[in-house]
């Protein structure tokens, strides 16, 4: 939960990259404070004022900004040259177009976790610290348990999500959100976003339930 008060950006921009996009970043907070950097999760999510405040503004240098593709950065929704080694590299572009040469706090949530991770393997010696929560790597564990698991919990959502699909429910997906078919691909996004949220607002009782198949 955030924990500071609300605060504006001191100032926002799109940065271009060398290969068609334009990233959104905006920056708030102590200017010349320790650096912070917040990779928003999904991937297709993106940042929002909420988190801005979970950093203390009077000593972090706040910096957030919507990975390819996402919330006001531009193409938006575009998935061409659109991989994670490409978002490890816009968080190096950011960092030098800010010019935030000490090493910095990177702050990862979800799939930003992930991002964190992928970004620290490659540039762990420009990192202060990792701050990361609700850890998603993307395993095939993980997936197989968000795309099957979940079933036991939302028979209903889960049908809905199946859509005529076969084993391969990622595969049949990746088809339909790429469809040239716009209604197809927009459907795919709304059956993949209603199940997505639907399972996040299980909570606890997974857990209590799984406790009891355990026990």
């Amino acid at each position: 939960m955030p924990i500071y008060p609300e605060i504006k950006p001191n100032f926002s921009e799109l940065i271009d990259t060398d290969d068609g996009h334009r990233i959104y970043v905006e920056r708030s907070g102590r200017e010349g404070g320790i650096p912070v950097i917040f990779l928003h999760g999904g991937p297709g999510s993106s940042t929002n004022a909420n988190h801005r405040r979970y950093f203390d503004p009077q000593f972090f240098d706040i910096v957030l900004f919507d990975q390819r593709g996402c919330g006001q950065s531009l193409p938006k929704g575009a998935i061409n040259n659109n991989t994670t080694s490409h978002l490890i590299q816009d968080i190096n572009l950011i960092r030098n177009t800010l010019g935030l040469n000490q090493k910095a706090v990177i702050f990862g949530g979800s799939w930003g976790s992930a991002l964190a991770l992928a970004y620290a393997a490659q540039y762990g010696e420009s990192i202060a610290a990792l701050v990361l929560r609700g850890i998603f790597l993307g395993s095939s564990e993980e997936v197989l348990w968000f795309t099957n698991g979940l079933k036991r919990f939302m028979p209903e959502a889960h049908n809905q999500l199946m859509w005529d699909a076969s084993d391969d429910l990622v595969g049949h997906y990746y088809d339909r959100v790429n469809a040239k078919d716009i209604a197809v691909a927009k459907e795919a996004c709304r059956r993949w976003l209603d199940y997505e949220i639907q399972s996040m607002m299980l909570g606890s009782e997974i857990a209590d339930q799984t406790k009891e198949e355990r026990s």
